[in-house]
């Protein structure tokens, strides 16, 4: 719903496989023969700087043990 919320998808199908499956075999259908002008796009600047923030924390002040983790990930002592 969060999803849907913000723009990322345009809708949520059922729960159940079979109403899923009927549902998305009708979505596909609407897909393949008509034409819908896209979705608003979404600012992402708050998220890339969120992002880099995050990043910024781990990198340069080693936020959570970092540099041991990124280490032991490469296979370097």
């Amino acid at each position: 719903m969060a999803a849907r919320d913000l723009g990322l998808v345009d809708e949520i199908g059922p729960d159940e496989p079979d109403a899923f499956a009927a549902w998305a075999a009708e979505r596909a259908a609407a897909a393949a023969t008509g034409w819908r002008e896209p979705p608003t796009p979404i600012d992402t600047a708050p998220y890339r700087r969120d992002e880099l923030d995050d990043m910024r924390a781990d990198i340069f002040l080693d936020r959570d043990g970092f540099a041991a983790k990124r280490r032991a990930f490469l296979g370097v002592s």
